[in-house]
């Protein structure tokens, strides 16, 4: 349809159209040259800005290149000056220390060359009475020990003896308290009995009256029957007009009522007699109980008593000899700690003379070599001048690094103030290249 359209359409009308469509293209052109011109403008920019901050850079960094390498080396001057200033004060402190432990020993031998007889008098004094407080207390010990195992020895045979004489006591006591235990079950069983005959005396009354009254009960019914029986014979008798044969059948059923209570009478008086024999069983086992349990009630008081008076005895001779064991307890105690103190005795006397005789061997050592004390003394000396010239060269390192901290503070300020502008700029660099 378009195809045809344009075939039959004027040529001035294909004109216009194709003027037309020259203009839209043309506007689409211009357009895209605007917008390519505008991206080449926008990158030409990124590139102009890049390049004037990485000449800022280069020239940055060459132009702290010289203060980097003086702040840089002033820094270590100063590090190397403050190792070498704490290296001395540590040598002149181990050299002080050395000074001050030979001057202490350099004193000791000097006052030992001085006191010699007077500290050998005294250390021998010393070794002389700790010699004897030790033997003294040596014998105390044995002669405690000796005392200690004879009261031991004695706390056992005391043991065994009283033993021996508690052990009546316990089995009799032991005897009664099984008597007592033996009533008490006694008791507890009687009492069960009499319960039980008790129960089976109830039961016993309780069946014989059930079977008498049932047989009462039938007596009593048939007594009145009877009653009826003959009012209505009367009835009839007295009737001229009565049959004479139900007179004849209630004169017959009144004898078979008089037979059947005759019956109800015998029988009670069987049911009677049949349960009288079960009754006085029963009874009679029920006394029974009752009077054992009497007896065993009246019993056991007496063998409580005699069960605790037994217990009280036994108690008594348990803590007679309890007392005297624990006499003889603590008489082995206050040995046992009689012999702990002359051991305590010993044992500091036996530290002081060791001591002492530690002194006179150190004494005699340093008395029988005087050309060490001048050895000492000598290195002494020698030690104090090597202090002297050490703590002066010290003082001039101390000034030296304090002379090189003020000569190169600016050095050192400006070497740090470079590195952190270098840090700066290549951080400001770097923000650009990933966010322009």
């Amino acid at each position: 349809m378009a195809e045809n359209d344009i075939q039959n359409s004027d040529p001035e009308e294909l004109d216009t159209i194709n003027t037309q469509a020259t203009t839209s293209n043309e506007q689409n052109e211009s357009a895209n040259t605007t917008e390519t011109s505008k991206s080449q403008d926008i990158q030409k920019i990124a590139k102009d800005t890049t390049q004037v901050v990485a000449k800022s850079v280069g020239s940055a960094f060459e132009n702290a290149t010289t203060a980097v390498a003086e702040g840089f080396q002033a820094t270590k001057e100063v590090h190397n000056a403050a190792k070498e200033t704490s290296s001395a004060k540590h040598e002149l402190k181990h050299m002080q220390e050395h000074l001050a432990k030979d001057k202490q020993d350099l004193e000791h031998r000097d006052y030992v060359r001085d006191s010699f007889d007077q500290i050998i008098a005294e250390q021998e004094q010393i070794l002389t009475e700790t010699a004897k407080v030790m033997s003294d207390q040596s014998t105390q010990v044995d002669l405690l020990t000796v005392k200690k195992n004879q009261l031991i020895q004695k706390l056992e045979q005391q043991k065994v003896d009283d033993e021996t004489k508690i052990k009546p006591y316990k089995e009799v006591t032991a005897t009664a308290k099984g008597r007592l235990d033996d009533i008490s079950k006694t008791i507890s069983e009687a009492q069960r009995g009499v319960k039980n005959a008790e129960a089976q005396l109830k039961e016993v009354t309780e069946k014989r009256d059930a079977a008498v009254a049932s047989a009462n009960k039938a007596l009593e019914n048939s007594q009145a029957r009877q009653l009826s029986l003959r009012e209505e014979l009367a009835g009839l008798k007295t009737d001229p007009a009565a049959n004479h044969d139900a007179i004849v059948r209630l004169e017959e059923d009144l004898k078979s009522e008089l037979t059947r209570a005759e019956q109800a009478k015998k029988q009670a008086d069987e049911l009677q007699n049949s349960f009288q024999s079960s009754l006085e069983m029963a009874q009679t086992h029920y006394w029974t109980q009752g009077k054992s349990l009497e007896y065993s009630e009246s019993s056991i008081d007496a063998a409580r008593k005699d069960y605790e008076q037994k217990q009280q005895e036994y108690d008594a001779v348990v803590a007679e000899a309890n007392a005297r064991q624990r006499i003889l307890s603590k008489d082995i105690e206050n040995l046992e700690e009689k012999i702990k103190t002359a051991k305590e005795l010993f044992n500091n006397a036996a530290d002081k003379h060791d001591e002492a005789q530690s002194v006179i061997d150190d004494a005699k050592e340093i008395h029988a070599t005087p050309e060490i004390t001048e050895q000492l003394r000598k290195s002494v000396n020698e030690q104090v001048i090597n202090i002297n010239a050490k703590q002066h060269t010290l003082k001039e390192l101390i000034n030296g690094e304090k002379i090189l901290r003020e000569t190169t503070r600016g050095q050192r300020i400006g070497f740090i103030i470079v590195i952190l502008g270098m840090i700066a700029i290549l951080g400001t660099f770097v923000w650009l290249v990933f966010n322009w």
